[in-house]
């Protein structure tokens, strides 16, 4: 992935709008492979639990997404490898 600033600026965007919001607690099912994803990422410092985990997910899917409806073609596909 290209480190550009635009790409910082809107994940903060995105992730300030849901830090504003009221938490709501859910339950979800996940793939063993995604969950032990997160839990690598945990160990790994890069996240501080899985509600963490998965919001970071969520948030640069709405990236790719609004990249998408704008035209932009640097948008990433996600594939699990």
């Amino acid at each position: 992935m290209v480190f550009n600033a635009f790409y910082h600026k809107d994940l903060y965007t995105i992730k300030e709008r849901i830090d504003s919001m009221a938490k709501k607690q859910v339950t979800v099912n996940l793939d063993e492979e995604i969950l032990d994803w997160i839990e690598e990422k945990i160990k790994d410092k890069k996240f501080a639990t899985r509600s963490h985990g998965m919001e970071y997910a969520i948030m640069h899917l709405i990236r790719e997404e609004k990249l998408e409806e704008q035209g932009n073609d640097e948008a990433p596909c996600p594939v699990l490898a």
